[in-house]
């Protein structure tokens, strides 16, 4: 049972059993006691599991992985490995987003990859798919050519993978069998390869690559929003082959480089993108038009605790401007108060409690006011005619009228010969 106070019209039931209806009964209390009890039917979600999962883009020491979301409000997917052989103990990783990167794996090897959804209560059934690591292979198509006295001249197709160098060895094919070597790097300046990004959130990725085949001081890695015309932003991350990209703005394409660093310069940038997930919501539509109001509704963003509306005149000079906030639960709203015949733009941002996304908007205009046109009373009749007592009387000397002649409409009196 859950107690709320008598202000409040909603509340969430929590700790629930996945995928069980329930009778769901609301009681008024009232000072002097209970009202009358008023119950409806709902069923909770089942944990369900992610759709379609695949291993893809394999090298020598690392899996790419990827699916399709759970249904629900899932908090993030755990991605369970381990070599079919049992070479090494499973692992696992926590990501946030629906793919990932699997590194400092065995070469040639068949890994068994599972992805779980998590929950706020648990987690939902595992699903899996095979994938399998690449051989570390040799070069190709070696040639030995443009002879000397004293030397020999080898070219070579290169190996697949992240190669740091080759061992060349030699040794006279008579007389001395003494094997002599010499290492080469691969060639200067290389840069890295296979630029890949994971771990996407709404501020936030990882930005992956393979290393330059040949022995860096580090990596520099630039970024900046698509299409801007902002500078890059630039990182010199060491070392190392990925780093996590912290403070980006969410559902926004990045352009992303990086560049291996030598003694003497820069490589060629490799290029890429990454997108961090949208914080807003979708299908933004308007209706229930009116002269001074009209409603917008919207399918709502599962990470919402809140939304920001906004809706404003494109004329200055009209009335209407407002902005509120309404719960995480809510999909529609009514604003009212608006000039009649106005255009106005409305948006909705999406917030959680650190995060506000980018606002997505929708423009509407008011209705027409229509005046009514009022009644005319009707036309009185016209008043009757009375002819004039000239008219009347024309004709009338040398007579006289008796006491009870009379005109109709007309008042007699006696008239006397002259």
């Amino acid at each position: 049972m859950v107690q709320v106070p008598g202000r409040t019209h909603n509340t969430v039931l929590k700790n629930l059993q996945p995928d069980t209806d329930y009778t769901v009964t609301v009681v008024p209390v009232y000072p002097t006691g209970e009202g009358k009890p008023e119950s409806e039917n709902g069923k909770t979600l089942e944990r369900s599991p992610v759709r379609n999962i695949e291993v893809f883009n394999p090298t020598t020491n690392t899996l790419n992985v990827r699916w399709e979301a759970a249904k629900g409000p899932v908090e993030g997917y755990r991605v369970v490995y381990a070599p079919v052989n049992g070479a090494k103990p499973s692992e696992s990783i926590v990501v946030p987003g629906t793919t990932a990167f699997l590194e400092q794996l065995l070469p040639d090897t068949d890994y068994n990859v599972g992805v779980v959804a998590l929950y706020s209560d648990g987690e939902g059934p595992a699903i899996s798919d095979a994938g399998k690591t690449l051989p570390r292979s040799g070069p190709r198509n070696v040639q030995v050519y443009d002879p000397t006295t004293s030397s020999l001249t080898v070219s070579w197709e290169p190996a697949i993978g992240p190669v740091t160098q080759y061992r060349i060895t030699y040794a006279p094919t008579t007389g001395d069998p003494i094997e002599e070597y010499v290492s080469v790097l691969t060639m200067d300046m290389l840069g890295p390869r296979n630029l890949r990004v994971s771990d996407e959130w709404y501020t936030r990725f990882r930005v992956s690559w393979d290393p330059a085949p040949s022995k860096v001081n580090g990596y520099k890695l630039l970024y900046k929003p698509k299409d801007s015309t902002e500078d890059y932003t630039e990182v010199f991350v060491g070392d190392v082959t990925s780093h996590q990209l912290h403070n980006l703005k969410p559902g926004t394409t990045y352009d992303l480089e990086v560049l291996a660093q030598y003694d003497k310069g820069f490589s060629k940038p490799l290029d890429g993108e990454g997108t961090t997930l949208y914080l807003n919501v979708t299908d933004l539509t308007t209706y229930n038009v009116d002269h001074d109001s009209f409603c917008i509704r919207w399918t709502p963003h599962r990470a919402a605790t809140s939304y920001r509306l906004k809706v404003n005149p494109l004329d200055q000079s009209k009335n209407g401007a407002q902005e509120i906030t309404v719960r995480g639960s809510e999909s529609s709203y009514c604003f009212d108060g608006l000039s009649p015949d106005t255009l106005y733009n409305a948006t909705v941002y999406t917030q959680t409690p650190n995060l506000e996304g980018p606002g997505v908007s929708v423009q509407e205009k008011t209705l027409v006011r229509t005046t009514a046109v009022p009644t005319q009373p009707p036309t009185p009749p016209a008043p009757a005619t009375v002819p004039p007592a000239l008219d009347v009387c024309k004709g009338c000397q040398g007579r006289s009228w008796s006491s009870s002649s009379t005109v109709p409409g007309v008042s007699a009196t006696r008239a006397s010969t002259r």
